[in-house]
């Protein structure tokens, strides 16, 4: 048997069958042949720190077009390996224990045969130092994120302290787009408590395009943002923690240490860095378990300002602060996870519950329901009308939100391929100004601010008027409170009591909206 692979135009692999017959039977002999992709012969060496051929190294070669990898390594330090033509992504460890050298590649094209030299002695050392000489390190991280279209691959460290003298780091051949890779180093320690009160250094800093080959850093007082955390209210016996997630300008996020608050809910954070952004997220602890967690969105810090936190404030309900989609569809599958114990600074908020209900329904009857404060509904392909419904109680965790529902409506149909598709949903946030124990005044006409968020990326319409209604009876009877502009007018109920609230919105394209909440907040007693 000959096989020419000259012939057509196809790579991959051709089978057949060869069949010997005669009087008695049949002999089948199967054969095959494979026709290989225009394809290259590529040899890595890596060297050490000591210019010898590295023991312990290894590389990584990621097909842009497939995300496919490739893995080059041997103990003499020297691997081949033949590779399809393409662009690829390289990531390279050099290793003589402690320490580790991070060589990037962001582009590699293989066109002929090719050689690459990875040299340790190229990278250059990353350590960063703060104020306090003998603050503590948490953690480390350094990691490289490649997108190529729609797909993307990275490799990253991670380090339960900080770098000390062990990490180096270095690019290997020209940047690429700024769109392309992203870079980021952090690093967290834990400084002295100031009192009762803990105090962190959180570094990071992000690069695009390219990576660092080294990054030394001598912070001083200058270079800090100061941050401080005063947590909201909550029962006896609790303690609190909370972690700053730096961000780079591609949205992408990193490792973070969650330091203890304790009970007094308190903490300072000394935050520095370049290109990065910082998202908060605070957690009300039960012993070592986490009882509600609140995300707030990234912000900028800048050097030798002054900021402060106040997370875990009522009024506690459904809100969108822009991190998850609260409501999607993928092919024949609606996705409902919207956050219902968001608080009054823009978290994003969990908690644990006694009781949970998700319905959905699709032109009045139902399509499914969970125990849990979302789910996932397989739908019919055709367009439709559907509804969400969802509720959560809640006791011990907070005086404040023991209840809490929505019910959403709005259209739908298949969503080809696996794109992802945000779908309309509306929530109204209360946000009155409360004092710190998140009561208002007996007696008097409190304002409450209403803000609209929505679901980002979705085909929503625009909200023109919201209708409050307010409860001082845990929602047993209602009562329509006026709207002036974005904001309900709400007359203090009883000394001592609770103020549930409603609210109810169509937006310019037909969806509706209703959120309620059962104990918004409190008015103060006599």
């Amino acid at each position: 048997v000959t096989g020419d692979t000259r012939i057509g135009t196809l790579d991959g692999a051709y089978t057949g069958t060869v069949v010997a017959t005669s009087s008695t039977g049949a002999v089948r002999t199967p054969l095959s042949i494979a026709r290989e992709v225009e394809s290259y012969t590529v040899t890595v060496n890596h060297i050490g720190p000591d210019g010898l051929p590295a023991v312990e190294s290894s590389t990584a070669l990621v097909a842009l077009d497939t995300m496919k990898g490739y893995g080059f390594y041997d103990a003499d330090g020297s691997s081949t390996v033949r590779l399809p033509k393409g662009d690829y992504f390289g990531n390279t460890y050099i290793i003589t224990e402690p320490d580790w050298a991070v060589l990037t590649q962001p582009k590699v094209t293989v066109s002929q045969d090719t050689v690459i030299t990875l040299d340790a002695r190229t990278a250059k050392p990353v350590k960063v130092s703060v104020p306090e000489p003998a603050a503590e390190g948490m953690l480390g991280e350094y990691s490289t994120t490649r997108r190529s279209g729609t797909k993307q691959t990275g490799y990253g460290l991670i380090y339960f302290s900080d770098f000390g003298d062990t990490l180096t780091t270095g690019q290997v051949g020209p940047d690429v787009g700024q769109d392309e890779l992203t870079a980021q180093i952090g690093l967290q320690w834990r400084g002295t408590p100031d009192g009762d009160t803990p105090i962190n250094y959180r570094f990071g800093s992000s690069w695009t395009g390219e990576v660092p080959t080294g990054h030394v850093r001598d912070l001083g007082k200058k270079d800090l943002a100061e941050v401080r955390t005063t947590v909201g209210p909550s029962p006896a016996g609790r303690s609190h923690a909370q972690a700053l997630l730096g961000t780079s300008p591609d949205g992408g996020g990193g490792w973070s240490w969650i330091a203890p608050m304790g009970e007094s809910g308190t903490m300072i954070d000394y935050v520095a860095g370049d290109n990065t952004r910082w998202g908060a997220l605070h957690q009300q602890l039960s012993g070592n378990s986490a009882e509600t967690q609140q995300v707030t969105p990234p912000k900028t810090y800048k050097p030798g300002k002054s900021y402060t936190l106040a997370p875990g404030h009522a009024v506690f309900g459904p809100g969108i602060g822009g991190y998850p989609r609260a409501l999607d569809r993928q092919g024949d599958s609606i996705r409902a996870a919207v956050p219902l114990f968001s608080d009054s600074r823009g978290g994003e908020g969990y908690s644990v519950v006694d009781s949970a209900r998700t319905t959905l329904f699709r032109d009045g009857a139902k399509v499914g329901e969970t125990t849990s404060t979302g789910g996932n509904f397989p739908v019919p392909a055709a367009a439709g009308g559907y509804r969400l419904e969802v509720e959560a109680a809640r006791s011990g965790v907070s005086e404040f939100t023991t209840g809490v529902s929505g019910a959403w409506t709005f259209r739908s149909a298949r969503v080809d391929g696996q794109e992802t598709q945000p779908l309309p949903l509306t929530v109204i946030r209360f946000q009155p100004v409360l004092d710190e124990k998140d009561t208002a005044p007996a007696g008097r006409l409190l304002r409450v601010p209403l803000v609209v968020q929505q679901n980002p990326d979705a085909a929503n319409g625009r909200v023109t008027r919201i209708a409050v209604d307010v409860s001082f009876d845990d929602g047993k009877t209602w009562r329509r409170a006026p709207v002036v502009g974005r904001s309900a007018l709400v007359h203090g109920g009883p000394a001592g009591s609770f103020v549930s609230l409603r609210a109810k919105a169509t937006d310019s394209r037909g969806n509706t909206a209703e959120n309620t909440v059962i104990r918004a907040y409190k008015i103060a007693g006599a």
